[in-house]
């Protein structure tokens, strides 16, 4: 173990960080200490260690997953793709403007004009029937 006096001054502002990592690596060597003294018997079984281990990394995944400070970073991280993707968009549109080039809300009409076109055309179609085969049942009865 490291000795208070073997560990050099890093004076006020890092001193917090330096107290945290000491604390940290004693608690870490205290707890590794005490599982390896217990290793007898069922103890020292792969499997038992083993799921001990997962156990220990699913329960450290789960709080850190659910910690305010990931899930900020990530809200944070997903407003920035999402206004990323606004500022593509727009700039597409803006080039495609600016090119002269169709964009698919300009297709999108194209095919809603040529699709009322088309009822359009069948209406009158369907009245010109109607009528001529009502010229044919007057020219059948004559």
């Amino acid at each position: 173990m490291i000795a208070q006096a073997d560990i050099p001054n890093f004076g006020p502002l890092l001193e917090p960080y330096r107290e945290f990592w000491a604390e940290y690596v004693q608690r870490a060597s205290d707890t590794a200490r005490q599982m390896f003294q217990s290793a007898t018997g069922a103890d020292a079984d792969p499997r038992t260690w083993q799921r001990r281990w997962l156990e220990a990394v699913g329960q450290s995944v789960d709080a850190y997953l659910r910690s305010p400070a990931f899930l900020d970073a990530m809200k944070q991280n997903m407003d920035m793709m999402i206004k990323a993707k606004l500022q593509a968009d727009d700039f597409t549109k803006e080039f495609a403007r600016n090119a002269n080039l169709p964009t698919a809300s300009d297709v999108t009409g194209i095919f809603e004009r040529l699709r009322s076109v088309e009822d359009a055309i069948l209406a009158r179609l369907a009245q010109m029937d109607r009528r001529l085969e009502a010229i044919e049942a007057r020219t059948n009865r004559e």
